[in-house]
């Protein structure tokens, strides 16, 4: 598998991290730290080695680029005016570290980006030679299906469907690669002290699509001392239900800065 980036996250997932030919799943509420859960994965994947694609269509790529600096560089963003070349000498001796991946951020206006367009894009790296091990798409929920639908639902089972085919069928020369995205929670989710996979948004075929879907859940209390909990709500191939307690330091771009308890 593609590691989370968090030792104990990756020891209770069945292939030891994100499993590759399949689509893994954040889901929370608006303004959950979901764009952060992806942030922090794709740097731990770079930074371990995996060649990551990181689809931004939500955030301009200026502001991934910073959460990825801060998580690389140990800096919170709200330091990097007052330290630039303090980020940029840690962001470069990070990259010059043995063994550490390429990252390619590509950004995309907020529902034009297809599944066909995924292809092509994949396409384009494979002519040069650079093959993903992570793909990340900041979120599935505001891509466009292929064909206009006559129903959001139609039009979100069809990209779910169609990206959840594109990465089993991608092949590189290192294997396949995994999908992590992120899906948005409804209202009784948005309420729920934890988020359960009936408490997707629009469509449950997200989840039936999804091989790993995992809920991020924090109450008014946990988010003023920066802590949340990682739910394992649905899974195809191994048990769920299992809930991870966290710190988080989203300054540093850091979805888990340290884990307090599995349960």
């Amino acid at each position: 598998g593609i590691t989370t980036g968090v030792p104990e996250l990756d020891a209770v997932l069945l292939h030891g991290g994100w499993g590759r030919g399949e689509m893994s799943l954040g889901m929370g509420p608006a303004k959950a730290g979901k764009s952060f859960l992806l942030t922090s994965c794709a740097a731990a994947a770079t930074l371990a080695g995996h060649n990551v694609l990181f689809v931004t269509l939500e955030n301009a790529t200026a502001i991934q680029a910073a959460r990825i600096d801060a998580y690389m560089s140990e800096i919170g963003i709200s330091d990097f005016l007052s330290s630039p070349h303090a980020v940029q000498s840690a962001v470069e001796a990070a990259g010059k570290r043995s063994g550490v991946g390429a990252l390619r951020i590509r950004e995309f206006p907020t529902g034009t980006f297809r599944p066909r367009d995924l292809e092509r894009l994949l396409d384009e790296y494979a002519t040069k030679g650079l093959f993903f091990d992570l793909i990340v798409i900041d979120y599935l929920d505001i891509m466009a299906p292929d064909t206009p639908k006559d129903s959001e639902r139609e039009a979100s089972k069809d990209i779910y469907t169609r990206c959840r085919g594109i990465v089993g069928a991608y092949q590189g020369p290192r294997g396949k690669a995994a999908l992590l995205s992120a899906t948005q929670t409804n209202r009784e989710g948005a309420k729920a002290a934890t988020a359960q996979m009936t408490h997707v948004a629009e469509d449950f075929n997200r989840v039936r699509i999804a091989d790993l879907v995992i809920s991020i859940n924090r109450t008014e209390d946990e988010r003023n001392v920066g802590k949340a909990r990682f739910y394992l709500a649905a899974s195809r191939n191994q048990r769920d239900g299992i809930t991870v307690f966290v710190k988080q330091d989203l300054d540093r771009g850091k979805a888990v800065a340290a884990v307090e308890r599995v349960e």
